[in-house]
């Protein structure tokens, strides 16, 4: 039971990297097309 609440924490930080990383991306991808 208990490794199951700390599951979805674990799970969210690869998440939260992976949005930041595709917004780091996209930002420099900005910069390069302006």
């Amino acid at each position: 039971m208990h490794g199951n609440l700390y599951k979805p924490q674990k799970n969210m930080e690869p998440i939260l990297l992976c949005s930041l990383y595709i917004d780091l991306q996209l930002s420099i991808a900005c910069m390069h097309v302006c």
